[in-house]
């Protein structure tokens, strides 16, 4: 799939509280200046089974990452946003991508060579450790995940998306906020069918946790939805 590209000056805009001073600087560094490739909505990144040859820095929009099962069935293991790294996992175990990247939005999303990014964490210890806590965070999550999807209900997962999708993406705690999303892709982070998730969104609805306005879902009792899940 064709991106287009465009050179610019831009901040990284990463979290200085990520990172020690020192590495901090050495990630804006590797990434002012950069070529920023801009991708269409259900545009995929990368693909799974395919050799990594970037680290990725989303500069804005909303990306997720999944697995395709046996029976063709996606299975989301992660969300992205802006000031989120993405395929380091690949390129710090030399491995070959274990998910499927793709846009859940119109993106921006920088690219820095392979060979750029272990020359940085060959030469700035801080800057690699801070790459390993992201990693064990990353499998952490994913492990909590699996038990989620493995034994939660089906009203508790789609609950459980629902605030994760405000966590990753609400520009405020204190905004009602609204879910920009088909039914097939939140079907797809619930793992559950289309059909079920229609049913349990309008359970929901019934019940005053959310209010669905021209497709959009909008979250009206987050303290509801946690009372859900825990």
């Amino acid at each position: 799939m064709k991106k287009t590209e465009r050179k610019k000056k831009w901040t990284t805009g990463i979290d200085e509280g990520l990172f020690s001073a020192n590495s901090h600087f050495a990630i804006r560094d590797l990434f002012s200046r950069r070529a920023v490739n801009k991708y269409r909505k259900k545009q995929v990144v990368f693909f799974e089974g395919n050799h990594p040859q970037y680290l990725y820095y989303v500069v804005r929009g909303k990306i997720k990452a999944f697995k395709v099962s046996e029976e063709g069935k996606e299975l989301t293991v992660g969300l992205y946003a802006a000031g989120d790294f993405m395929g380091y996992t690949a390129l710090l175990e030399k491995t070959t991508y274990r998910v499927t990247a793709r846009t859940l939005e119109k993106s921006e999303i920088a690219l820095i060579l392979g060979s750029e990014f272990y020359d940085l964490i060959n030469s700035n210890s801080a800057v690699a450790m801070q790459f390993i806590r992201f990693l064990a965070k990353n499998n952490n999550l994913k492990a909590e995940q699996m038990v989620q999807l493995a034994y939660g209900s089906l009203r508790k997962r789609v609950a459980n998306t629902l605030l994760l999708f405000k966590e990753k993406y609400a520009a405020s705690k204190e905004e009602d906020f609204v879910i920009h999303i088909t039914r097939e892709e939140l079907a797809h982070l619930s793992g559950t069918t289309t059909e079920s998730l229609i049913r349990m969104l309008s359970d929901f609805k019934s019940e005053g946790l959310i209010e669905i306005k021209s497709g959009n879902i909008e979250i009206k009792n987050e303290k509801g939805l946690r009372y859900i899940i825990n």
